[in-house]
């Protein structure tokens, strides 16, 4: 599976999350071409725990300019886990930015957070439309449990019971 992502800059890195290793799937593997230049493989180690925020890929300096970044899924039988891009505006230096302690680009690259925000206002609408079934469903349930209690209160009980009509 092939994904076309396109970017003004001069560089791209880019982070994802590694799935703990499961019996019968591999590690993933995934490629990565910018401009249609030859691919770069990057293979997953997986551990026994879900590894957050790993770098699969940096681009090396590119010409200041928009990019098309292609990642590849070359494994089809398991999933690719993107998290986030940080595009290398052209107004910095060429020179690589020094690492925070976490192993993380310090904050004078910018991080492209459409995607993240897109995530966000998903599990916010996800949250709501869940809430809102969960009132639908028992305010059904409230009226049929009362509907089904003043149907029994309106019969006659016991088997010998009088019914009287009146006939005009």
């Amino acid at each position: 599976m092939n994904q076309k992502f396109i970017s003004s800059g001069i560089g791209v890195t880019v982070y994802g999350s590694i799935r703990p290793a499961h019996v019968g799937f591999a590690n993933p593997i995934s490629s990565y071409s910018v401009d249609g230049s030859t691919p770069v493989n990057y293979r997953a180690n997986q551990t026994q725990s879900v590894q957050f925020n790993q770098q699969f890929y940096k681009s090396p300096v590119l010409p200041d300019g928009d990019h098309t970044l292609v990642v590849t899924n070359t494994l089809y039988s398991d999933a690719l886990y993107l998290d986030y891009f940080i595009i290398q505006p052209a107004n910095e230096t060429s020179s690589s930015p020094s690492s925070s302690p976490t192993g993380l680009p310090q904050s004078s690259t910018t991080e492209s957070s459409g995607s993240l925000s897109r995530r966000t206002i998903a599990i916010i609408a996800g949250s709501v439309g869940a809430c809102a079934g969960v009132v639908i469903l028992l305010t059904i349930f409230f009226f049929w449990f009362r509907r089904q209690k003043r149907r029994k209160q309106a019969q006659p009980s016991g088997p010998n019971a009088i019914i009287s009509c009146e006939f005009s």
